[in-house]
């Protein structure tokens, strides 16, 4: 028998409301409680009342952005959405970002539907499609709020940061790599990303003179982008992270503090040394590596 228990959905996020002061990002936090809430009792008004005038939920699929646009759009889609019985789901959220202007939060959804639903989703091995299937995703999910603290809606952005004087870095979480690689070009790509800089940082973040993309999960020299510790996998590797077994040498980013170049380099100048040194020792001579 399979329990679900649809307060997981705002329990964390109740937690996270205790223990913020700023009384914006309490309003936000808040606001996404009383949607999660909403969408557990089937309250189709009170879900509407958490989103703006007219709110925009981008979703890519084939190169197209199906989400559902305006009042009526995203009324429909969460009307169907219960009609066909996805609306009953749970929603753990691992990790929880808020500021000022946007929430994002990860973490699996889990959600009972019947075959035909999980079909359309993309799952193959479906039997019988009125027989009922458990479907779990990893998600991350932003929020992006007016100034009355209404959400614009759910989008392909996983969080954005300032990389210098007028360049704003973004990052599309990794369960979102499928979507980003959807877009058949930069072009459309780029008016995804522009409505969702809008919606953020107003008219003027939607026109930038510039929009450079990298995909880091597919470039053949790096495969990824951040490395991601499980929670206590640091600790069951212990004091063995970082240290070498000749002849076998680590090095990267995940060997020092995980993502930052500068724990690439410095591994990598350290396991260079080491490796030198045992080579040299092994010779009977001195070696050494630049700092």
């Amino acid at each position: 028998m399979i329990t679900f228990d649809q307060s997981i959905g705002w329990r964390v996020l109740e937690e996270r409301l205790a223990a913020t002061e700023s009384p914006r990002q309490r309003k936000l936090i808040e606001t996404v409680i009383a949607h999660a809430k909403a969408e557990a009792e089937f309250d189709l008004d009170g879900l509407m009342k958490t989103l703006v005038a007219e709110p925009e939920y981008h979703f890519w699929r084939d190169g197209r952005d199906v989400g559902p646009k305006g009042y009526e759009g995203v009324r429909n889609y969460y009307k169907d959405f219960v009609a066909s019985g996805a609306a009953v789901l749970t929603s753990r959220k691992d990790r929880i970002v808020v500021d000022d202007h946007s929430i994002t939060h990860e973490g699996i959804i889990s959600t009972l539907g019947t075959g035909k639903i999980a079909k359309a989703r993309g799952y193959n091995n479906i039997d019988d499609e009125n027989a009922h299937y458990l479907m779990r995703a990893r998600t991350n999910i932003l929020w992006s709020f007016d100034e009355d603290g209404l959400a614009y809606g759910e989008g392909l952005l996983g969080s954005t940061w300032p990389q210098g004087t007028g360049v704003l870095s973004m990052l599309v979480a990794p369960e979102r790599l499928g979507l980003l690689l959807a877009a058949p070009d930069d072009v459309a790509l780029r008016a995804d990303v522009t409505a969702e800089l809008r919606a953020l940082y107003g008219e003027d973040a939607g026109v930038p003179d510039a929009l450079l993309v990298r995909r880091w999960g597919t470039d053949p020299w790096t495969l990824g982008y951040v490395t991601h510790w499980r929670p206590g996998d640091v600790m069951a590797v212990g004091p063995l992270h970082g240290t070498h077994a000749p002849p076998f040498y680590v090095c990267g980013s995940d060997q020092w503090v995980a993502g930052y170049m500068e724990g690439a380099v410095r591994t990598g100048r350290a396991a260079a040394a080491a490796a030198l040194d045992g080579r040299a020792t092994t010779a009977g001579v001195a070696a050494s590596v630049r700092p």
